[in-house]
């Protein structure tokens, strides 16, 4: 619950990399069809994107409503889908 994102070598248990930290705590996290992108989604309804091979972070974003409990990309993985605790979705482009 430090606000941050973290990779792990899958053999040796090794942190690779940590991204953030997010204004809030993160709740969903998808990566992009390609693999190329990952993008999470927190509890104060912040939005943030960063490319896998070099952390960059192309997206950060308040959206309108908090409790953006889920995330996903979309087929063509241009844009993602954010579900909120008040029933709605957003869509939103990555850059």
């Amino acid at each position: 619950m430090d606000r941050t994102v973290r990779f792990f070598d899958a053999t040796s248990g090794a942190e690779t990399r940590k991204l953030g930290p997010t204004p809030d705590d993160p709740y969903g996290l998808t990566l992009s069809p390609d693999g190329k992108t990952i993008a999470v989604s927190g509890y104060g309804g912040h939005l943030h994107a960063w490319t896998v091979a070099d952390g960059k972070q192309v997206l950060a974003r308040k959206l309108p409503h908090f409790g953006a409990y889920c995330i996903t990309f979309t087929p063509d993985g241009k844009s993602v889908v954010t579900g909120h605790a008040n029933f709605s979705c957003y869509i939103t482009p990555i850059p």
